[in-house]
């Protein structure tokens, strides 16, 4: 019986020994913190740059909006050549964005405001060829720009803008799905009273 019980005891011995061991070595910490902390910072750093490039994209389509609402403004009669030229200009204005007629829309009206400060559209152009405007409809203007007998010149851009997860088809889609990012832009006619936009554009 004794034997038996010294023959365990010295079983036992060597495993407490390994356990002490394992319970005391500090080798394998920080591995172990790196592998809790890794998603984190991926979180972060993949974060930062999805917020920094959406930031970007913003802001290129404020400039295309500007830029387009200018070039019309400083004209006098545009031909359906010189609008297909504006719009075509917008690709080296979102660079290094890319567009396409899914992804980006441009569309310039002109707004008349009659005696009674009414603001309605008298023409309209897309860069994807669509109507999004007619002739005559009502729209709403800022009222510091509602100058009685007068016209404005009106740019909307529309971008939607997809997260670089989202292009590479990462399983995040569910999270951060594409956004749509738009500005506008008014401008009253530089070279003459009133502008006119081809018709058909």
């Amino acid at each position: 019986m004794i034997a038996a019980q010294s023959k365990v005891a010295a079983m036992r011995t060597p495993l407490a020994r390994c356990l002490t061991g394992f319970w005391r070595d500090r080798a394998g910490v920080s591995a172990l913190e790196f592998a809790f902390v890794l998603p984190l910072m991926l979180t972060i750093y993949i974060g930062s740059f999805e917020l920094s490039q959406g930031l970007s994209a913003k802001t290129k389509v404020t400039q295309t909006s500007r830029t387009v609402t200018d070039l019309v403004a400083r004209s006098t009669n545009i031909t359906t050549s010189q609008m297909n030229d504006i719009f075509n200009a917008t690709n080296t204005v979102m660079s290094p964005f890319t567009i396409t007629t899914a992804s980006f829309v441009l569309v310039v009206s002109t707004i008349n405001i009659d005696a009674h400060s009414n603001t309605t559209i008298g023409q309209s152009c897309a860069s994807d060829g669509n109507t999004y405007y007619t002739p005559g409809q009502t729209v709403s203007v800022p009222a510091a720009l509602v100058i009685p007998n007068s016209q404005l010149i009106w740019g909307t851009a529309s971008y939607t803008y997809t997260p670089f997860l989202v292009r590479g088809g990462a399983p995040f889609y569910t999270m951060v799905g594409p956004v749509v990012l738009a500005d506008q832009m008014y401008m009253a006619p530089r070279m003459s009273p009133t502008i006119s936009l081809p018709s058909p554009c």
